[in-house]
């Protein structure tokens, strides 16, 4: 409902400026605050909720407003917030949604709709849509009749077992859903409202093989609502071998392309406006949480991503195979903790400032580590143990001074990523002997007078012999050790490297882009899948 009022074209006639917001359990007043104001386009980077309430109010007491809040558990405070009250003067419109009766007594609502479930003839239209002419088959039709009213009217439901089964014309395929339909609920999912966790159930175990299952349930680490960008999904499937790790970068790019076009047609996960992004419903999510939780049946994740928590208990940390604490508030980590089984360990978007020396002694197993967007300077000489380590992910991480010399240890690695830092002018000296490298990104806005190391110093991208995704943006130009400029040097070696399928790269001079397009075979082979060249 509020994706249809959000992208009518009559109501943002209506209004000077329509405003979407998904609330969800895990909000924070500022989080709120940043959505409104990032579609208001108003900088409040480091400023204090009470200023950006001031700057809100400032831009919205002029405008006709409408604002749309979807999926509120709780009371917010619009006026905290910095949102102007709306009267029959100004014109301007909050609508909610929210399952709870308590949430439009205490924000004072004027009126209140509730949403019914469809009418038989409304779900079946609603299913027919979804799957097709295949519905009416002579052969299918009772089944498909009797899967709708397992479907209770639901929306969701009906979306979603609508998406797995369409054109879907074998008859055994629409009995053996209609079985998992009748089949008992999983303790696992016991609190959960089984006339929607049935269907969507069925829909998950319809997925066509083992692997896609994995990709779906590795979804929900994010947390709720977030934009997930496909090609850092299919990196960290990749890293965790849901994709085979003998498929080229573009390869697996290409096939993890086809699960997610897969689990968007099944309607268990969602397109998002960004075309490199994808969403997942928050009721599916709540669903998969189930499923990875300690009593579920799909292995252990511990996921608090977006809930402002404390760290996780030493005995959490020891039996979970995933933890995610994306968009938490936290400012510390456990000094030993033991993780004999962690495969991905997801800490973007905290407080961390600083890594305790000994947090990597045992983690024996991780290959995805995902630190980005904390204000840590440094990370722990500890990190030489993580010996199967996959990707490393250290994206917006703007303080971060240098990596330590034992990243060089980690001979799996296959992403790394350093990108947005303001104090880091290099690379690791040794980066060349991660011999299994296969995307390297790197950009810093350092402007340190004395820059005696380029990113890639001379030398060592040669080694680099797997490459195949490359991007290197930095400022100045390439420098040797002894302050030689080694551009020519390095031009050189990049044109020689046979696995690149990905380029974004700074060429001091055009007679270097000259050189790198007239010697490069996969250039010449047109086999580059991305390229983003800048000179001078």
């Amino acid at each position: 409902v509020m994706q249809l009022l959000n992208n009518s074209a009559e109501i943002t006639t209506m209004f000077d400026v329509v405003i979407w917001v998904t609330v969800s359990k895990s909000w924070s007043i500022r989080k709120v605050q940043n959505e409104i104001a990032q579609r208001l386009s108003i900088e409040i980077t480091n400023m204090s909720d009470t200023t950006v309430a001031s700057k809100l109010l400032l831009a919205l007491e002029s405008k006709k407003y409408l604002l749309l809040l979807d999926d509120v558990w709780e009371m917010v405070d619009l006026n905290a917030m910095g949102i102007p009250n709306t009267n029959q003067e100004n014109g301007c419109k909050v609508i909610l949604t929210t399952r709870e009766h308590g949430v439009c007594r205490k924000m004072g609502t004027d009126v209140e709709i509730n949403v019914a479930v469809l009418s038989e003839e409304e779900a079946w239209e609603m299913f027919y849509l979804e799957v097709g002419a295949v519905a009416v088959f002579p052969t299918i039709k009772p089944l498909a009749e009797d899967v709708v009213r397992k479907c209770d009217g639901l929306p969701l439901a009906l979306k979603v077992v609508g998406g797995v089964l369409r054109k879907q014309e074998s008859v055994d395929v629409w009995s053996d859903f209609l079985s998992d339909l009748k089949s008992p609920a999983t303790s696992s999912v016991d609190d959960i409202d089984e006339k929607v966790f049935r269907p969507l159930k069925a829909s998950y175990d319809q997925l066509k093989d083992a692997n896609y299952k994995k990709c779906f349930l590795y979804c929900g680490l994010y947390p709720e609502d977030y934009k997930m960008k496909k090609s850092e999904l299919i990196k960290y499937w990749r890293a965790e071998g849901f994709l085979s790790r003998k498929l080229t970068l573009a390869d697996a790019g290409a096939k993890g392309s086809a699960i997610l076009k897969a689990l968007i047609d099944s309607s268990l996960l969602e397109r998002c406006e960004e075309d490199e992004c994808v969403k997942m419903h928050d009721v599916i999510r709540d669903l998969v949480l189930r499923m990875t939780s300690p009593n579920g049946e799909e292995g252990i994740c511990l996921v608090r991503a977006g809930f402002n928590n404390m760290p996780p208990d030493d005995q959490d940390w020891e039996s979970a195979t995933r933890i995610s604490f994306m968009d938490n508030e936290l400012g510390s980590l456990p000094k030993f903790p033991k993780c004999p089984v962690l495969l991905t360990l997801l800490l973007r978007g905290n407080r961390l400032s600083e890594i305790p020396e000994s947090f990597f002694n045992h983690m024996p197993n991780l290959q995805v580590l995902d630190l980005s967007e904390n204000p840590i300077r440094s990370l722990p000489t500890s990190i030489s143990n993580l010996v199967s380590l996959r990707a490393l992910l250290l994206k917006k991480c703007q303080y971060l001074e240098a990596l330590p010399e034992e990243v060089s240890v980690l001979k799996k690695l296959e992403v790394l990523r350093v990108t947005g830092t303001l104090m880091m002018p290099c690379l690791p000296n040794k980066i060349w002997e991660l011999n299994n490298l296969k995307c390297l990104k790197f950009s810093t806005s350092y402007d340190g007078n004395a820059m005696t190391n380029s990113a890639l110093a001379g030398g060592t991208i040669s080694r680099l012999s797997q490459m195949e995704e490359l991007s290197i943006q930095e400022r100045g130009s390439f420098l040797l050790s002894d302050g030689i400029t080694a551009d020519s040097v390095i031009i050189k070696e990049l044109s020689c490297m046979t696995r690149l399928s990905s380029l974004v790269f700074g060429f001091p001079r055009v007679d270097h882009l000259q050189h790198f397009l007239q010697n490069s075979k996969p250039w010449r082979d047109g086999t580059f899948k991305k390229f983003l060249f800048m000179v001078g």
